[in-house]
């Protein structure tokens, strides 16, 4: 069993598309304590909870829970095996699919920020050319871009909306451009599209959560750094 993870520990859990400074974590994270420990990977857990509400976890599902150890915050991720009636308590079973590390809370900070943003979704039809442009360094020269508009960024992915539904599970390339130092930068990254869905009070927008994919981590810094460049810059002008 994860040796951070330990009996009574109290956690905090979140859709895997969440991290703890996520603008709406707030309302996605459940509450939860390790009830009893199986084996080295299966443990149980007391059914979550959300403002005192029983929240149902469904079998397939896959979370990330974070547990605070003295000043440190680590999170891991698990898998829903079941659910289960321990006397009066509800229960959920779980599995962890990988061990917990320590969450880096500045490489996660979420800088709203409106950017244009050019995305290409990869497809059967592209996906060849896609594989040559890897090797050229040619993926901007591909075909078939699309304009959409950033709403938030992190050094874990990038949240913004364009006019079509994408879907939930591709691959898609992103290309943004920033100044960084009074000299323009390109960023091109490769995401995940982990929620696509129409936005609220735009019916002809959809807003899509994106992860990034294999994601090198000087490329990471480098993008976290622009990142607090801009909240440095925002705060200059309050």
């Amino acid at each position: 069993m994860d040796k951070l993870l330990k009996l009574g520990a109290h956690i905090e859990i979140l859709k895997s598309e969440y991290t703890l400074d996520s603008l709406d974590a707030l309302d996605y994270k459940y509450i939860s304590s390790i009830r009893e420990i199986v084996d080295d990977d299966t443990f149980i857990i007391d059914n979550p909870t959300i403002r005192g509400r029983l929240v149902p976890l469904h079998k397939g599902e896959v979370y990330n829970i974070y547990s605070f150890i003295g000043k440190g915050i680590y999170y891991s991720t698990i898998k829903i095996l079941s659910n289960q009636l321990d006397g009066n308590a509800r229960t959920v079973k779980v599995s962890l699919l990988k061990p917990s590390e320590k969450y880096d809370r500045r490489a996660f900070f979420r800088l709203e920020t409106t950017m244009d943003v050019r995305y290409l979704l990869i497809t059967p039809e592209n996906s060849e050319d896609f594989k040559i442009a890897v090797k050229t360094g040619g993926l901007l020269t591909m075909e078939g871009f699309q304009n959409g508009t950033t709403v938030d960024i992190s050094g874990g992915g990038v949240k913004f909306t364009s006019k079509e539904k994408l879907p939930a599970g591709g691959m898609a390339i992103m290309h943004m451009k920033a100044f960084v130092d009074n000299k323009e930068k390109n960023y091109v990254f490769l995401g995940k599209i982990i929620v696509s869905e129409q936005h609220e009070n735009i019916r002809q927008l959809y807003v899509h959560r994106t992860q990034f994919v294999d994601l090198k981590q000087d490329a990471r810094e480098e993008l976290v750094r622009f990142i607090f460049q801009c909240e440095r810059e925002k705060l200059k002008k309050r």
